[in-house]
């Protein structure tokens, strides 16, 4: 359901849903809201905070929402240790190059998102590069949609986002990943699990 023209009543009550960990709300589309739009710092907290919390919500629709930096930054804390999460669309905001990186940042330690959209945001060399670095120690994310055009970068990028997807299908095969693990990883491999959406009304 679209919270696109929802009042702040309504909003804050879904936020309070994933703060209590509601095992009905999976799915959140924020997308153009605007009361997100003109309270994104304060809503950006409060939904971070809840995030921290959270372990039901899989997907989470904030394109269009005005965040800024320091919204990027509030939610980049949630994400570093959330592991619910399967899609993120963070396009068509206000992200500049310290919001990219705080994000990269948070994915470089994140293990459960498989899908983040950061389309229409402008990303230098210094932002490219911190996403090539996340992704040495990040082997779950999937798709990264974007508007990049660096060849000095874009080759590698797509090499590490394919090494992610050829790991999962091992994975999910039941086979042996750890030799397509970054070389960073392989004295310690990690223990990979294979995730699937939890259906509607599942008890943990």
């Amino acid at each position: 359901m679209s919270l696109q023209h929802a009042k702040e009543k309504t909003v804050l009550e879904v936020i309070k849903k994933v703060e209590e960990n509601d095992r009905r709300t999976q799915s959140i589309d924020l997308s153009g809201s605007s009361v997100f739009r003109e309270k994104s710092v304060k809503l950006s907290a409060s939904l971070a905070d809840a995030l921290s919390r959270n372990t039901r919500l899989t997907a989470l629709d904030l394109s269009n929402c005005s965040i800024g930096d320091v919204s990027a930054k509030q939610l980049s804390a949630a994400l570093a240790d959330n592991a619910t999460l399967f899609e993120l669309n963070l396009s068509y905001n206000k992200l500049g190059r310290q919001g990219l990186m705080d994000i990269a940042k948070a994915l470089s330690t994140n293990v459960g998102l498989k899908s983040v959209s950061l389309a229409s945001h402008r990303v230098d060399s210094s932002v490219a590069h911190a996403y090539v670095q996340m992704f040495y120690t990040n082997v779950t994310l999937l798709t990264l949609t974007w508007d990049v055009n660096l060849p000095a970068f874009n080759l590698k990028l797509t090499e590490m986002i394919n090494r992610n997807n050829e790991i999962n299908r091992l994975l999910l095969e039941g086979k042996d990943y750890r030799p397509k693990l970054p070389l960073e990883m392989k004295d310690d491999p990690p223990e990979l699990v294979e995730r699937l959406v939890p259906e509607m009304g599942d008890e943990e």
